[in-house]
């Protein structure tokens, strides 16, 4: 993108109170290219020209240098990881740790169809955070949570992501006596969810209000599932028979 239409959607969303998201230092050759037409690297270049700011999320943010991590914490900028994408592709990681000890928030997400379930990426995360912080001891379930919820709603310019008068009714039920976090106490429930509870075990989900999933099961799961199916069908076939 040349950096004049970059500047002109960043001076609009600040204008209007949008919020941006900017895929930023994926791959090295990223790093490259911005560094031989601008002279620095894309973080430095977005600082330079005040596009971070706290309503800016990066995605990815995998080819930091510390430099870099720093201007992100100063702005109060969200760093939105996906890890398990980014380990299936093996393109790094990004240094999660240090971006939250400089004062950036982590949100989460996906990148890719192929698995969709934000616990895992929270479980990856997790890893990392402990293999970073290694001796320094410390639960990053706390860290994990907020990423999952206000800091991922904060992301997206979001009401959500706690559970409080005046915000929307976000939430989800787990079944207490599924085998995946069977025996965890109102104290450890949160841990067990993070760090065991299977997808089955979600039993209601509610958004705004209004309740999506019951019994574990959505509404319009057959039909959804039916067209799918249906759908990868097509694909899969008309690729066999190329």
């Amino acid at each position: 993108m040349p950096l004049d239409h970059l500047k002109a959607i960043a001076a609009y969303a600040h204008t209007h109170r949008l919020r941006l998201h900017l895929p930023v230092a994926e791959q090295a050759a990223d790093n490259e290219a911005c560094a031989a037409e601008h002279g620095r690297t894309p973080v430095a270049l977005l600082a330079e020209h005040g596009v971070l700011d706290k309503r800016c999320t990066v995605i990815h943010a995998l080819q930091l240098t510390a430099d870099e991590t720093r201007l992100l914490g100063a702005a109060r900028a969200t760093v939105c990881v996906c890890p398990t994408a980014e380990a299936a592709r093996g393109d790094g990681a990004a240094p999660a740790a240090a971006l939250l000890a400089a004062g950036a928030a982590l949100a989460l997400g996906t990148d890719s169809q192929a698995q969709i379930n934000l616990l895992e990426d929270a479980r990856h995360l997790a890893s990392r955070l402990r293999t970073e912080r290694s001796g320094s001891g410390g639960d990053p379930t706390p860290l994990l949570f907020q990423a999952l919820t206000a800091a991922g709603a904060r992301s997206l310019g979001a009401p959500s992501g706690a559970l409080e008068v005046g915000r929307p009714a976000d939430f989800f039920t787990v079944n207490l006596f599924d085998p995946s976090i069977a025996g965890a106490g109102a104290d450890g429930l949160q841990a067990a969810i993070m760090s065991s509870l299977e997808r089955r075990a979600i039993r209601e989900i509610w958004v705004g209000g209004r309740q999506r999933v019951a019994n574990g099961r959505h509404p319009l799961q057959g039909a959804i599932v039916s067209r799918f199916v249906e759908l990868q069908t097509r694909l899969w076939g008309g690729a066999a028979a190329g």
